[in-house]
């Protein structure tokens, strides 16, 4: 049914910072409307942006921290501080339940653990975190390693809890090839110094679909892993973005042709037949699979959605952050300088931001299903409308439809982005299509419509 695999849907609808602004009045009216609101899962998603190096495969707004003063990140602190303290102000108190807290980067882990207790005091001064079980990081793991691990005895102490990582791949060709930084051969001590501190939830970063790359190599770097008691494995498809560094260096070394070579792409729906073969491997989301849960952690859940209409709230803290506060998506500046600037005015930095229809959060609902593989038929209101659709999965043998869910086998989980496009309103496909040719037209990254890693 589908010739290439499209990436996954993680963001819908989906803001673009060409065509769309944000009314200040409706945004902070709705947010503080307790009326309004739903009473559901919250997390709290914080961007921290520094980078000890750029790596050109990765296309989130980042920025090197060597550049930065202790006076400066000591302001850009303050300023993620001043943020959360403003949310907290005005959301009424069931939207300040928090289940999950995780930093997301840019490289967390580089900040020094004053700051990072700095702003858990804050979280957990200004919200409820009674039921907040999982403080997550993510990292490098040249960040962890340095001094002798020391780094990781730290994060324990300010009580981050689970720890996620960039591997990409554990071939040291690859590595080389690829610009990949950390040193491999630490990877089992890392594993082991994390279990040592407390730190049993740690979860790495695989990549496949590098130009000379196969299914085999990824495969071996699954089991690689899990040897390790790895708790989950992300699997991501390399993107390569038009005009970007990592463009630029494979059209230049001649190696654009093999990377997007849909026959050779679609040779790694071999790891998902791998995984599907192996009954001890769970394939929590479409592109995580653990040995250890059987469902995935919750500020990813709550994220996506919850799997359900109006299942979750994520508050969006940081410059890039993306938010959601039921029917209201916003997302943050793009540049530090603006995102000091925009707390320091306004308390908050968000400068695009939409008030969705009901019909299209119950459209959102189906577009994130296939990241969780199923969905149960009761909680997805907008199913009758997308029926030609699921009906046509279905006779494809794509889906399968039981009396009360619609599921994907593990092997078709290979195609959850295509199958998700198949739920987008016509609306949001004329707008992503005007955002995709005016992105190119500007010269931008289209992962964030700004101009990281574009030369």
């Amino acid at each position: 049914m589908f010739k290439k695999k499209e990436t996954e849907h993680y963001d819908y609808p989906q803001l673009c910072m060409i065509q769309d602004s944000i009314d200040h009045s409706l945004f902070q009216s709705y947010i503080s409307n307790e009326n309004e609101l739903i009473d559901n899962q919250v997390s709290i998603y914080i961007h921290i942006p520094f980078c000890k190096s750029i790596c050109a495969f990765c296309n989130y707004y980042k920025v090197v921290y060597g550049k930065y003063t202790e006076e400066q990140i000591e302001e850009f602190v303050n300023a993620i501080v001043t943020e959360i303290q403003f949310y907290a102000s005005v959301l009424p108190d069931k939207k300040k339940k928090i289940s999950g807290v995780q930093f997301g980067g840019g490289t967390p882990t580089l900040l020094p653990a004053k700051y990072l207790q700095q702003i858990i005091k804050t979280i957990e001064t200004e919200f409820d975190m009674s039921e907040c079980e999982m403080y997550s990081m993510e990292g490098t793991m040249s960040s962890l390693m340095e001094n002798n691990f020391e780094r990781i005895s730290q994060l324990a102490e300010v009580g981050i809890n689970r720890l996620s990582f960039g591997v990409q791949s554990f071939s040291k060709l690859q590595r080389q090839k690829n610009g990949l930084v950390g040193d491999i051969d630490k990877f089992d001590r890392l594993c082991e110094v994390l279990r040592e501190n407390g730190i049993n939830d740690y979860n790495i970063d695989l990549m496949y679909n590098y130009p000379n790359q196969t299914p085999d190599e990824v495969i071996q770097d699954i089991e690689r892993a899990f040897s390790n008691q790895v708790t989950n494995i992300d699997l991501y498809s390399l993107n390569v973005y038009p005009e970007t560094t990592l463009y630029q260096r494979y059209k230049s070394r001649g190696l654009w042709e093999d990377y997007v070579n849909p026959e050779k792409e679609n040779q790694y729906i071999d790891i998902y037949r791998y995984i599907s073969a192996n009954k001890d491997i769970h394939p929590i989301m479409a592109n995580v699979i653990s040995k250890k849960r059987k469902s995935p952690q919750s500020t990813l859940a709550i994220q996506l959605g919850n799997n359900k209409d109006n299942g979750g709230t994520t508050i969006g803290i940081g410059p890039s952050s993306r938010g959601n506060i039921d029917r209201f998506m916003y997302k943050n500046t793009l540049d530090m300088d603006e995102y000091i600037a925009l707390v320091k005015e306004k308390g908050y930095s968000a400068i695009k931001g939409n008030l969705n229809s009901y019909e299209e959060i119950e459209n959102r609902t189906l577009v994130m299903f296939p990241n969780f593989g199923y969905i149960k038929k009761e909680n997805a209101a907008g199913i009758y409308r997308h029926r030609e659709a699921i009906d046509k999965l279905i006779e494809n043998n794509i889906l399968i439809e039981t009396e009360e869910e619609l599921f994907i086998e593990p092997e078709n989980l290979y195609w959850n982005g295509n199958i998700a496009a198949m739920f987008y309103s016509k609306s949001q496909k004329n707008k992503m299509i005007k955002s995709y040719f005016l992105s190119r037209k500007q010269k931008l990254n289209l992962y964030n419509q700004d101009k990281m890693q574009i030369k």
